[in-house]
């Protein structure tokens, strides 16, 4: 399997599996490593969504249902290309945390077109 490529509906939720559990790490170091209060709270926030995330594709695995996991495009706009780039710093501002998870969400496949 090629990284991005699945071949088989396992290798999709073993990829799956693999992006959320990064994207809770980054969003957990992160939360370690910023001084706002504000933006440690968004960020662990963050960080607890994706475990959610996890959980909710391994019980999908379980059921072998997909249902659950369709995407609904449509009702998210995409103005995330449209922001500047943010780069992880300790002094971020909650505004600047809250461009940084969507970067990463749409860097990582996760933010709906």
């Amino acid at each position: 399997m090629g990284a991005g490529r699945t071949e088989t509906l396992e290798d999709g939720f073993q990829l799956a599996l693999k992006k959320e559990e990064d994207t809770y790490v980054f969003y957990q170091q992160c939360s370690e490593g910023v001084r706002s209060l504000s933006v440690q709270a968004f960020l662990g926030e963050m960080a607890l969504t994706e475990k959610a995330h996890k959980v909710l594709l391994e019980q999908a695995r379980q059921d072998k249902r997909m249902d659950c996991l369709i995407s609904r495009k449509g009702q998210v706009v995409n103005f995330c290309d449209l922001l500047a780039e943010v780069d992880f710093d300790e002094g971020l501002s909650l505004q600047e945390a809250v461009i940084l998870a969507m970067k990463n969400e749409k860097k990582n496949g996760l933010f709906l077109p």
